[in-house]
């Protein structure tokens, strides 16, 4: 051992430690399922508010104007030389049967001697507006080039719709609009402010072309009843000015002041079951979809309308207005007939007209419904085979059925006035007598089309006899012309004899009514239609006066019997008629 070294002594290795002890066997158990964990419900969110619905505010037609409104704004006077805008704000009042609208203007003969200058435009309405009195967001800078304009300058406005059941484009009206007031001896001035434009039928009078047509050239068109467009004449602004609500009275109204009939039309307006629609709810069911953006919904009305020159026709009048209740009825007038035979000359002629209820309101044989009345005031001027009758027109009102009928029959007599016992008596000196059965000629014509009276003037043939019961039953569900074509050996028509029978919605009086359509459809029933046509322009021949001087001893006795004559015609005719009606089951005329 190395005594140089210091050695550590090695230390004593302690002992292994024991292993650890051995886990106990597990022992077989049961799981246990987990709790079943408490659904969390989310508290209930608000319901989102509904969509607002613009709620019509009660409906005022017309309103004066008042003038100390505008006083401010139409102190301003200004000249021909200088720019202006020209504004439409609204449509009052788009038929029942109208859409959305669209209305276009031209602005004809600026400056004197170039005829060919001109604006044209158009513009669409406000989608959330009111679609029977739509509003327009449109301005028109007009000689901004401040040239002397010609001071009987035309603004010709035209308004167009979308009809109901065709969904075709149809011409509303027109009308003429001069911007300057030029007055003989004073200098002319703009007119400046807001006017209301009545809209009329057809286009201005032809005998006047562009180049001298005056804002006057449409006064005697017929009025479309209800109808106007509401604009402005302001100086001219960079930034358009909006426009007043109609009831600020700020519009010239005056001319546009409601007549009886349009008093009525308003009336129904008011109650009428859209009247809260708008634009846009109006213009989505025109075109099938329960929604659109606006960009899309205004492409989409824009392109119902067709591109300016393309042939439009005019609204159809002749359902103008919903037949919504019985309180007004409809207007029948039986105007004239024409081409009545050579043999059926020598007879005073007077027609029945009865209206027959349509299969779907008949009750039993439906007897008991019809309505009768007859004429009275046959023109004694007018020939034996053309009677003209000066009737004013009866009110009759029928229940709606799209299968009701007006059936037309004339009744003849061969009179003779016995002056000494002021006694009527027929040819054979007897009293004279007739029934139903005796008419001479009859004819029918439908009295309603798609909800409303089927206006119009009504050309029809002229068949002879009285129809048989059946062939009247048939009339209640069949057409006259499938009848005509069907029933051939029931049925005989005159070769070129007619009826005219006009009809229409009893809101209106005879001068009021919207522009009537001539119907002749029904003249198709024969191979030649024209011949009606032609023997319509025939009225020459022996008058009825001259048949009732013949039943004279002294015919120049006529004129200090006439007026006799004439009421125990009258008698005669509605007594012999009424107990006919009564027999066959029908009430006595009205």
């Amino acid at each position: 051992m190395n005594r140089n070294v210091k050695y550590t002594p090695e230390p004593v290795a302690a002992p292994p430690p024991s292993p650890p002890p051995k886990p106990p066997s597990p022992k077989c158990a049961i799981p246990v399922a987990p709790p079943v964990p408490i659904p969390i419900v989310p508290p209930k969110l608000p319901e989102p508010p509904p969509k607002p619905v613009k709620v019509a505010s009660k409906l005022i037609p017309w309103v004066p104007y008042n003038k100390e409104k505008m006083k401010e704004m139409t102190s301003v006077k200004s000249k021909v030389d200088l720019p202006f805008d020209f504004y439409i704000d609204s449509v009052r009042f788009v038929p029942d049967n109208g859409t959305v609208v669209k209305v276009t203007g031209k602005v004809l003969n600026m400056y004197l001697g170039q005829k060919e200058k001109s604006i044209k435009f158009q513009t669409y309405p406000e989608l959330d507006s009111f679609w029977r009195y739509p509003k327009f967001s449109f301005k028109q800078a007009i000689n901004l080039e401040s040239i002397p304009m010609n001071p009987d300058v035309v603004i010709m406005l035209r308004a167009y719709t979308v009809e109901h059941h065709t969904k075709s484009v149809c011409v509303l009206g027109s009308c003429l609009f001069g911007p300057f007031s030029n007055k003989h001896g004073k200098q002319a001035t703009l007119r400046v402010g807001g006017h209301q434009i009545r809209v009329r039928h057809g286009i201005p009078d032809p005998d006047f072309d562009v180049e001298h047509m005056l804002a006057s050239h449409m006064d005697d068109n017929p009025l479309i009843p209800g109808l106007t467009i509401l604009v402005r004449v302001l100086p001219h602004s960079k930034d358009p000015v909006p426009a007043p609500e109609y009831e600020t009275s700020c519009y010239r109204s005056e001319l546009a002041k409601p007549n009886e009939s349009e008093t009525r039309l308003y009336q129904h307006y008011q109650v009428s079951d859209d009247i809260a629609m708008t634009v846009r709810d109006k213009a989505l069911l025109l075109i099938g979809q329960a929604s659109a953006n606006d960009p899309t919904l205004k492409q989409l009305i824009q392109q119902q309308f067709p591109k300016e020159g393309s042939d439009v026709e005019d609204f159809p009048f002749q359902r103008y207005v919903h037949y919504s209740n019985k309180q007004h009825g409809m207007m029948v007038l039986v105007d004239k007939a024409a081409g009545l035979p050579l043999f059926l000359e020598g007879r005073y002629l007077q027609c029945l007209a009865q209206v027959f209820p349509g299969e779907d309101t008949k009750m039993g044989d439906g007897g008991s419904q019809v309505i009768s009345f007859v004429t009275n005031e046959l023109e004694l001027e007018s020939s034996q085979r053309a009677p003209d009758w000066s009737d004013q027109p009866t009110n009759v009102k029928p229940e709606y059925d799209d299968r009701a009928f007006i059936l037309v029959s004339l009744y003849g007599l061969r009179p003779r006035y016995d002056a000494d016992n002021q006694r009527l008596l027929d040819r054979e000196g007897r009293e004279p007598r007739f029934n139903l059965q005796q008419a001479i000629a009859w004819s029918a014509v439908p009295c309603f089309d798609k909800g409303a009276v089927y206006a119009g003037i009504h050309q029809i043939p002229l068949l002879k006899g009285r129809p048989p019961d059946d062939i009247l039953q048939k009339l209640s569900y069949l057409p006259l012309d499938y009848i005509c074509k069907k029933f051939k050996s029931q049925v005989k028509v005159f070769e070129a004899a007619s009826i005219e029978v006009s009809v229409w919605d009893g809101r209106f009086t005879n001068s009021e009514c919207p522009p009537l359509p001539v119907h002749v459809n029904l003249l198709n029933i024969s191979s030649n239609p024209s011949r009606y046509l032609k023997a319509a322009e025939r009225t020459s021949g022996a008058t009825a006066a001259d048949l009732l001087r013949a039943g004279l001893k002294d015919p120049s006795q006529f004129n200090a019997h006439k007026k006799k004559i004439l009421e125990l015609l009258k008698v005669a005719f509605k007594s012999n008629l009424d107990n006919s009606l009564l027999k066959s089951g029908y009430p006595a005329t009205i």
